[in-house]
């Protein structure tokens, strides 16, 4: 699994891909919905995180370890 924190990721798939499989499928459970409910949203990285975009943020969403 590579770092988050080591590379700079441009898409949501180079992210979600390096993720664990599990983590990943927690991730689209988020990604599918929203992107249902918002079809004209772009998806993008923003703060290295995926984000949802239509004329403004509308949502990030993140996999993070707890502490």
């Amino acid at each position: 699994m590579v770092t988050k924190q080591k590379i700079k990721f441009t898409t949501v798939d180079q992210y979600l891909a390096s993720l664990t499989l599990e983590k990943r499928d927690a991730m689209e459970q988020l990604r599918q919905p929203t992107r249902k409910a918002a079809p004209k949203a772009e998806e993008l990285i923003s703060y290295q995180e995926p984000a949802f975009r239509f004329q403004c943020l509308l949502a990030f969403y993140a996999s993070h370890k707890n502490p």
